[in-house]
């Protein structure tokens, strides 16, 4: 958190925190921040203090995850806070060991990054994508799912993002009728179809 931030934080509501962080992180320490002036100079136990204390957590867990790979280094615990009279909580995830990288991608490889978070924000949030097993008919369908591939039921933009959220593919003006192949959709997790009439599917791959 900026220095800003860290000192005038009053929100006029508290949600829910996940935060990822590695002990050898060298650009922002997990210890002291980016270590001063306007960037903050706050470590995990502040920020932590910070965030429990405005929701008003009263209990705490922490768990050592499976090293599942050693090869990395590095190692993850798991705290959570809890017990808020809202019902937020605070997630944290400490990595030994761990750099200024994308869990899963690069640096520690017992953790997914993109997973948890996308876990956590199910959980917690009103979300908008729908994996495709949580699919219902009642559901706005633009594309189906045939196991071959996505086929496209109402004319629609269809894009694809990987695990980071970067646009990969794009199927614009993509008609009714149109199947889009297994193949063109291989390392895509997150498919999102909308209308011209701003009509939107996202579903989870």
């Amino acid at each position: 958190m900026s220095e800003y931030d860290f000192n005038n934080c009053n929100p006029s509501e508290v949600v829910p925190v996940i935060h990822l962080h590695g002990t050898a992180d060298y650009i922002v320490s997990y210890y002291n921040g980016v270590g001063g002036g306007a960037w903050g100079n706050e470590g995990m136990s502040e920020i932590i203090d910070l965030w429990t204390s405005m929701m008003g957590t009263t209990q705490e867990d922490e768990t050592d995850l499976p090293n599942l790979e050693f090869i990395d280094l590095s190692s993850v615990e798991f705290l959570r806070f809890y017990g808020a009279p809202g019902g937020q909580e605070f997630h944290h995830y400490r990595v030994s060991g761990g750099g200024h990288d994308w869990f899963g991608v690069w640096g520690n490889q017992d953790i997914e990054s993109t997973e948890l978070l996308w876990d956590f924000f199910q959980s917690h949030c009103a979300g908008g994508f729908t994996a495709l097993e949580e699919m219902t008919e009642s559901e706005v369908q633009l594309v189906q799912w045939t196991g071959d591939g996505l086929r496209v039921i109402e004319n629609c933009d269809v894009q694809a993002f990987d695990f980071q959220g970067r646009l990969v593919r794009d199927w614009a003006n993509s008609i009714q009728g149109t199947m889009i192949p297994l193949t063109h959709l291989r390392s895509k997790l997150f498919i999102r179809a909308v209308t011209s009439n701003g009509v939107v599917q996202a579903i989870r791959l």
